[in-house]
């Protein structure tokens, strides 16, 4: 019975730790994304996207 439980709360505690970095994964953009608009707002005539 207490195996159970104890696979039971480990289960929970690493989807909830899962959740959370997902979660702040989505909240931060990838640098690559980062340095796009940086480079859009640096040079907002040029087409960054044509390459």
């Amino acid at each position: 019975m207490f195996s159970y439980l104890a696979i039971a709360c480990m289960a929970i505690y690493v989807a909830v730790k899962w959740l959370l970095q997902h979660q702040q994964k989505m909240k931060t953009p990838s640098p690559d994304v980062m340095d796009r608009e940086l480079l859009q707002l640096l040079n907002p005539g040029r087409d960054i996207d044509a390459n």
